[in-house]
């Protein structure tokens, strides 16, 4: 597989004019953060919104948005050979925006405007100013794969993300008109139902700690359990059992100390240490605490087959993107805060050149040409091999 990071640059310059726009915002005053906030939002609609055919997902909701988002088939999807798991939502969805304007780049970018616009609302009624930093952590810590390769999936979690207020006010029935339209998105997001009666449970640090190292037992030991337990719901002949042999299909039997593994023990250390003060952050702390014990856990626990492990996980990465934006308030001394921005930065543009580094990710930008599908196919196609 060709690597190169090369690939990364236009990703790094991203995230790094998105930090310099989050301490543009620190230090500024009222019309400079209104500005900062501004810059950042736009930065995210050109860079993503206007993005060529990268990664690897477009691959399959190109060519059904092109060949089969049609009034003739959208009825029948579940007829259409590789597109069995569209919802007949997603399906109208696409072909609203077709019947404005057929073009793949102007569906991106309409979809990424509202995707923009349910994280703004997140963010902001979550007390979190500080958009720029927020939307940096954000876009490093697999919001650039959620935006750009999980369609679905991440429409799905922004939808479900906006209903989390509504378990601190106790109001079921609101909460679940943002779940049933995520669920339209993706089957994915059924798993939020449950959420609502589990992550408002207090719990104390003790209780993160057993959780975290019972899922470090699961992932050293790479004990089965989680796959047998997944087997006995997934019989038959019939898309679920589909979709489920694919996931457990990509299993390749990696697990120990990695780099990701390293960052989730540090955050889980950190956690630990300010739970206490992290309780204290927000009134609704411990939904989001909750939140990233359960992205530990089944990240860790599903690890012996890595994609349902990404599936999975990521509708609680949450709880990852307001713990570490909140931890910053946890350091009684200025100079432990701006070392620990400091390694967060460091850290999100490592992770990022580290994770772009590949073919599919060389970047292109609607406005000034982007690779044909047929050159970006012939990639997917090495890449994927």
């Amino acid at each position: 597989m060709e690597t190169s990071f090369a690939y990364s640059i236009p990703y790094v310059l991203f995230a790094f004019s998105l930090g310099l726009l989050a301490l543009f915002w620190h230090y500024g005053d009222d019309r400079a953060k209104r500005w900062s906030v501004i810059g950042s939002i736009t930065l995210f609609l050109f860079f993503i919104g206007l993005r060529g055919l990268i990664m690897s997902d477009w691959a399959f909701y190109y060519f059904f948005f092109r060949d089969h988002c049609t009034w003739s088939e959208i009825f029948n999807l579940g007829q259409v050979e590789n597109y069995e798991k569209i919802s007949l939502f997603f399906g109208l969805y696409n072909l609203f925006f077709k019947s404005i304007f057929d073009n793949w780049f102007f569906f991106a970018f309409c979809h990424l405007a509202i995707e923009m616009a349910l994280l703004y609302r997140f963010y902001t009624h979550n007390r979190i100013f500080n958009i720029p930093l927020a939307l940096m952590i954000f876009y490093c810590l697999e919001g650039n794969v959620i935006l750009c390769n999980l369609l679905r999936n991440g429409m799905a979690l922004f939808l479900c993300m906006n209903a989390l207020e509504y378990i601190k006010t106790k109001q079921f029935g609101r909460y679940m008109i943002w779940v049933v339209v995520g669920i339209c998105f993706h089957y994915t997001a059924i798993l939020f139902i449950p959420l609502y009666f589990i992550l408002n449970v207090r719990l104390n640090k003790y209780w993160f700690a057993a959780f975290i190292i019972t899922a470090n037992v699961i992932y050293i030991f790479r004990i089965s359990i989680v796959m047998s337990l997944l087997g006995l719901f997934f019989k038959g002949d019939n898309v679920y059992s589909l979709m489920f042999e694919q996931y457990t299909d990509m299993i390749d039997g990696t697990s120990g100390v990695t780099f990701g593994y390293i960052e989730k023990m540090i955050t889980s250390v950190l956690v630990f240490l300010y739970y206490d003060d992290l309780m204290e952050q927000r009134e609704d702390a411990r939904i989001f605490l909750n939140a990233l014990m359960l992205y530990l856990f089944c990240f860790l626990s599903f690890s012996e087959f890595g994609e349902l492990a990404k599936r999975v996980s990521m509708l609680f990465f949450f709880g990852y993107w307001v713990i570490w934006f909140d931890l910053i308030n946890c350091f009684y001394y200025g100079n432990n805060k701006k070392l620990f921005c400091f390694f967060v930065g460091v850290f999100c543009l490592f992770r990022l050149a580290n994770g772009c580094k590949y073919a599919d990710y060389e970047y292109d930008n609607v406005i000034f040409g982007t690779k044909s599908d047929v050159e970006r196919l012939i990639i997917h196609e090495k890449v994927t091999q």
